[in-house]
């Protein structure tokens, strides 16, 4: 399994999990690989890793891209030291799910 991410628009962040089992599987992105996330950035941005993870604190609404923004899962809480995981069911043979995190106002 893989997982890819990056920050988009609106302090929002695309993620896509990927499955090349020959069985449906729960992916996570879990405590590091969020961090990962949260922590990337242009090459002309001086902010260091601390200070990302503390600007992307509050909770993210995780929203499955292709079914139209439905609601997957439970939201995902970041605080100033860190995220907690992104786990999603991705079907077999390479199937993927693309989600967005999305912030709740």
């Amino acid at each position: 399994t893989m997982v890819f991410g990056r920050p988009i628009n609106d302090g929002a962040f695309a993620m896509l999990f990927l499955n090349n089992f020959n069985v449906s599987k729960s992916v996570t992105c879990d405590s590091a690989c969020m961090e990962n996330m949260l922590t990337l950035k242009p090459k002309y941005d001086d902010t260091s890793r601390t200070e990302l993870v503390a600007r992307a604190a509050g909770t993210y609404a995780v929203e499955e891209v292709w079914s139209g923004g439905k609601t997957v899962g439970d939201p995902v809480v970041c605080k100033a030291t860190g995220c907690g995981p992104v786990t999603v069911s991705v079907a077999a043979h390479g199937a993927t799910t693309y989600v967005r995190l999305v912030p709740k106002k």
